[in-house]
């Protein structure tokens, strides 16, 4: 477990994002935008990084946990980033 503030705002963030990334998977009758969906899940990645980064520099947080985080924040970051690349460079005919 994550000893500093940052690092425990940062796991909790990241908690947040995995609600967030499950809820269309669940069944629900919530209406969805795909692209609102992309941009709200890489705001919340990218919240869950910052704190992350910060403890991680700032402070020596040494906590797994903080350091799955940045990982997988990461790959739910880019992963919108290069969807839109590969949109533009291979556009659908």
């Amino acid at each position: 477990m994550p000893k500093t503030k940052l690092g425990k705002w940062s796991v909790g963030l990241f908690i947040l994002y995995l609600i967030i990334f499950f809820i269309p998977f669940a069944n629900l009758p919530v209406p969805t935008l795909r692209f609102a969906e992309v941009g709200i899940k890489s705001i919340f990645a990218l919240a869950a990084i910052i704190p992350g980064i910060t403890s991680v520099i700032r402070d020596k947080e040494r906590a797994i946990l903080v350091y799955l985080v940045l990982a997988i924040g990461l790959f739910g970051l880019l992963f919108p980033l290069l969807f839109v690349l590969g949109e533009v460079v291979f556009p659908h005919d």
